[in-house]
């Protein structure tokens, strides 16, 4: 019924997905611009203004990025805790490692590029 309703108004290529009982939809958050390597320090370091906080918390984090498994482990745990946020869609910027984050796959659109280099030129 809904479907013919639909075309009556000219909306013929609308497909109509019944839910089931219990089932429900819930919008997901898309997220333009996360910085990946970041994520695990937040909240930390609030004692710095932001180049400081770089300079003494974030960098010396990135640089350990060299170490894939420790990468691949961080960015698992950055995913886990944005699609646990309820964000279906992100746009990650990353270190240099892009091999590593762009191999971690767990059910999230994502799109990735590398917002800066270890030599410290921000984006």
């Amino acid at each position: 019924m809904l479907q013919e309703t639909m075309a009556a108004h000219g909306y013929i290529d609308v497909n109509v997905v019944c839910l089931r009982e219990g089932e429900f939809l819930m919008p997901g958050f898309c997220d333009t611009r996360t910085h990946a390597p970041q994520v695990p320090n937040m909240g930390s370091g609030q004692q710095y203004e932001l180049l400081d906080w770089l300079e003494n918390i974030t960098f010396p984090m990135e640089s350990r990025f060299s170490d894939s498994d420790l990468t691949r482990t961080t960015y698992l745990g950055v995913v886990r805790r944005i699609i646990d946020s309820g964000t279906t869609t992100c746009s990650y910027l990353e270190t240099i490692h892009l091999e590593v984050c762009s191999s971690v796959n767990i059910g999230q659109r994502a799109f990735v590029g590398v917002g800066r280099s270890n030599d410290k030129i921000l984006d």
